[in-house]
Formats: structure tokens, sequence, C-alpha cells
């Protein structure tokens, strides 16, 4: 697979798992430019894509061990814009995941 660009070059983001309710969640501190479609998990690369309708963006690190244990079994992922001054959710949104 060709690299990507990625997303963590373009702003600060972080990915979190809930083991108490098996949820995945990307917290990112900058509104997407266009509307996300979809999430993809290549398993074999272990890597996280950002599907747009023209582009895609990697997450930009590997996602792997007990990352790809929630990742394997999530049917979505929630994105929260959050507000870096106050610490504070902007924005959500559910996203679905498919594996590749």
């Amino acid at each position: 697979m060709e690299e990507l660009p990625s997303l963590l070059e373009q702003t600060t983001a972080d990915i979190c798992i809930n083991k108490e309710d098996d949820t995945v969640t990307i917290l990112h501190a900058d509104p997407f430019e266009d509307a996300l479609l979809e999430l993809q998990y290549i398993q074999n690369e272990h890597e996280l894509i950002f599907q747009f309708e023209d582009y895609q963006l990697s997450f930009g690190i590997t996602l792997d061990g007990e990352f790809e244990t929630y990742l394997t079994k999530v049917p979505s992922i929630t994105l929260l814009l959050i507000d870096m001054e106050t610490n504070t959710a902007e924005s959500g949104v559910e996203v679905p995941l498919r594996l590749k």
C-alpha cells in the first residue's frame, strides 16, 4: 500500500480505548475540512485510514496489539473535536469502521 498523508502530521490527535464498554474514541484538535465517510482498519498493516470522498489519510502510527483487539471488534469509532484551550469537546460524530 502506498504511504498516505498522516492525520498526526496535520493536527494533534489521540486514540483511546474504553475497556469497560469496548468502545474506541479518537480525540482531535482541528476540524476536518471535508466530510469523513468512514474509517478503515487495514489488519495486515495495522493501519487506520480516514476515508474522505476524494482522498484518504492515515492515522499516522501503527495500531497493533491491544489496539488491534478493539479495532477488530467495534462497528464504529467516535470522533471528538477537542478545544485544546479548555479541554472540552466542541463536537462529536460516530463513524463506521470497516475492516480490510
